[in-house]
């Protein structure tokens, strides 16, 4: 009989209730967020880098709109300029036939060069000047990106405008980039942990938004036209569903004449209004993708609050306290697996989720559900919620040290709620209680969605 451990993570201090259910099958899948790493590994960094990096992430941020495009600007000291334009709605902007087409028309867009720069020209002067220009996509948003050094900010952003208002549309960059990204995504599927990610969100979101993925399928990029881009850039180049954010040496001023001449021109369009529905698990459920490799990849996903909230918040940290844990119950002290976690994802829909590859399933399940279990009963302690607070902020900054880190968080914190959300971490981190990341765990932490791709064999008794 099969003994994948399904449980049901009842009220805490309550047993967990095993519940074998039919095993499921399915070979499709979009990608999901790459699989988080264990904090035990991170590199510690002197406090000295940390207290400048927390200076430089309060300097004053200015928001400001240019006939109707939301603009903000964050000044900094360095000598680089970020520019990140954010184009919203994210995989609402295209059919699940079509997915992947947004991703294939920003890559056309930051290679082929404009009206004003061809292909040619356009790769001389940006190589020549250490200017990149890249396009983005993710499930909630895509991103334009430059980046240049201060001395070169005006001739940057003149080729960054005309690439977004008069696409070359060259057809020799079409035809490499669709080709590149097809045989990227061929590659993929063939790599367990790739297609464990992608199995899991088409199952888990079957039916919703992130059914469909940004990044797309083979065949679905492999039909797409140069047509089809064009009509898709025409339809989302509108400057309300755009926000650009700059983190750089530049004046207000300066950026808003170079946005009334530029952005401020395509049509207007509709905003998208930021809409979160996390992922809430009741029933406890096993899916099954059957395949003959060495060790078995696992995930098991649960409820999440909502994405701005400071329930959310606080999620982020039990999971990050329950991640350390599994690494030492199942890597340290058992030897289960290399790199088992524990994560709550980012997306505006989140989920939470535990990870283990292993060559003994049932073992490996068993002591995460136990560690769940023991957690919903006696809750996080103290000590380890201190750490993990020090911690948490500390890898925060860290990972802010770039102008572009800086300028994507800003976007995104708007996105959600307020780009003010990013400035406020720390005071959220630090006035954040023990008692509210326990009770936020016991609240959503209630039933497993399994995922597992291996040897049905490992699962049998």
């Amino acid at each position: 009989m099969q003994k994948i451990l399904l449980y049901t993570l009842i009220a805490a201090g309550a047993c967990l209730q095993f519940s074998p259910l039919a095993a499921q099958n399915n070979k499709t899948a979009p990608k999901m967020e790459s699989k988080p790493k264990n904090n035990t590994n991170t590199p510690k960094k002197s406090s000295d880098k940390v207290n400048a990096l927390k200076t430089t992430m309060n300097s004053t941020v200015q928001e400001f709109d240019v006939n109707g495009v939301k603009v903000i600007l964050k000044p900094a000291e360095n000598s680089v300029v970020s520019a990140q334009l954010f184009i919203t709605g994210g995989v609402t902007n295209y059919d699940i036939a079509k997915q992947g087409i947004e991703n294939l028309t920003l890559s056309v867009l930051a290679d082929a060069g404009s009206k004003k720069f061809p292909k040619e020209d356009f790769h001389n002067i940006i190589e020549r000047k250490g200017i990149y220009i890249q396009g983005s996509t993710s499930y909630d948003y895509s991103l334009l990106s430059l980046r240049t050094l201060a001395g070169n900010w005006d001739q940057a952003w003149d080729i960054f405008s005309d690439v977004i208002l008069n696409p070359s549309w060259d057809e020799q960059s079409f035809e490499q980039n669709k080709g590149q990204i097809v045989n990227g995504l061929k590659q993929s599927e063939s790599d367990p942990d790739n297609f464990l990610n992608d199995y899991t969100l088409r199952r888990l979101f079957k039916g919703k938004r992130y059914e469909t993925s940004p990044a797309g399928k083979p065949e679905s990029v492999s039909s797409l036209t140069l047509e089809d881009l064009k009509n898709h850039w025409s339809k989302i180049a509108k400057h309300k569903k755009m926000m650009l954010v700059v983190v750089g040496k530049i004046s207000q001023d300066d950026l808003r004449n170079k946005v009334a001449a530029s952005l401020a021109k395509l049509p207007a369009g509709t905003a998208d209004a930021f809409v979160t529905n996390p992922v809430k698990i009741d029933i406890a459920s096993i899916n099954v993708e059957e395949r003959d490799i060495a060790t078995n990849y696992m995930r098991g996903v649960f409820s999440a609050p909502p994405r701005g909230t400071r329930e959310n918040i606080a999620m982020r940290m039990a999971t990050a306290m329950l991640s350390e844990r599994l690494f030492v119950e199942i890597r340290t002290k058992r030897n289960l697996s290399y790199a088992p976690s524990a994560s709550l994802s980012s997306m505006f829909d989140p989920y939470s989720s535990i990870y283990v590859t292993t060559t003994k399933p049932n073992d490996a399940v068993q002591v995460m559900t136990d560690e769940i279990r023991k957690v919903k009963k006696e809750g996080f302690n103290d000590k380890e919620f201190k750490a993990q607070k020090e911690g948490f902020l500390t890898s925060y900054y860290m990972n802010q040290e770039t102008n572009e880190a800086q300028a994507i968080t800003l976007g995104v914190n708007e996105l959600i709620g307020g780009w003010e959300k990013a400035e406020s971490f720390k005071d959220d981190i630090y006035s954040l209680t023990l008692e509210e990341v326990n009770t936020v765990f016991r609240k959503y932490a209630n039933a497993l969605n399994w995922y597992y791709l291996g040897k049905k064999a490992d699962m049998d008794e």
